[in-house]
């Protein structure tokens, strides 16, 4: 991370915009995935717990890790359905948490994915508050890039392709419970239109499909009706010769 925010120094004008955006987007995907992550993993615990688990050491080991990252928990359980399903079985976790642990494989697996997300959750804030203030002045760098002729067409070329970025940075409010609502809010967006970007190259990717079946059938077609004008032709060429020569004979 620290190799490339030094190399983001090197580069000016609208190329800095776009790689520092790049980063942000690269940053934003990162954090989904650990949250995903934590989410996926409380909500297959907490089910784990509720429907009592009959391995003692396994019960044992995820009860700990659940207790451990308490406050995690109750930080995302308002914007989680997963994560609160944790949160509704917490005293049968913490009843059963910290006992003595013959092997700590399952709770390291946990463990590992959770570090991850309490990272995340640390850093989204901070991450969030320095692309609102970098982007305030992201116009004026676009603007004054002597390197483009229309610099207004490469803004509003900017702005297109990085919509919901920019909306996260002009939505920032102080606050980790800021940062995660403006973080749901546009997860969920960027989530649909990645949907909608697929169904739209799979339709794409169809089309370009049927066109090269239609145009191979054309291809065959034509090349079975140049056959069969040759043999037609062959045909004819036979029976012409057939007559000349019967025509030879009588005379």
């Amino acid at each position: 991370m620290a190799n490339v925010r030094r190399s983001l120094s090197k580069v000016t004008g609208y190329k800095m915009v776009e790689a520092r955006t790049e980063q942000f987007v690269s940053d934003l995907k990162q954090i989904h995935q650990n949250i995903y992550d934590f989410e996926f993993d409380c909500h297959q615990v907490s089910q784990m717990i509720e429907s009592k688990c009959e391995n003692c050491e396994i019960n044992v080991q995820i009860c700990t890790y659940l207790v451990e990252y308490k406050k995690e928990i109750d930080l995302l359980a308002p914007f989680s359905y997963f994560v609160n399903c944790a949160l509704k079985i917490f005293s049968l976790a913490h009843a059963a948490a910290f006992a003595p642990m013959a092997s700590t494989n399952v709770y390291d697996y946990y463990r590992k994915r959770g570090v991850k997300a309490r990272a995340s959750l640390m850093y989204l804030p901070k991450m969030i508050k320095k692309f609102h203030y970098d982007s305030k002045n992201f116009t004026n760098i676009i603007m004054n890039d002597p390197a483009y002729a229309s610099p207004s067409t490469r803004l509003t070329i900017y702005k297109e392709k990085y919509t919901n970025c920019l909306q996260i940075g002009e939505e920032y409010q102080p606050g980790a419970k800021n940062a995660l609502n403006v973080f749901f809010k546009h997860r969920l967006l960027m989530r649909n239109q990645l949907i909608v970007r697929i169904f739209a190259e799979k339709v794409i990717d169809y089309m370009i499909s049927a066109n090269e079946v239609i145009s191979v059938s054309s291809t065959e077609l034509n090349t079975s009706e140049e056959s069969v004008n040759e043999e037609e032709e062959e045909e004819e060429e036979e029976e012409s010769e057939e007559e000349g020569e019967g025509e030879a004979g009588s005379g």
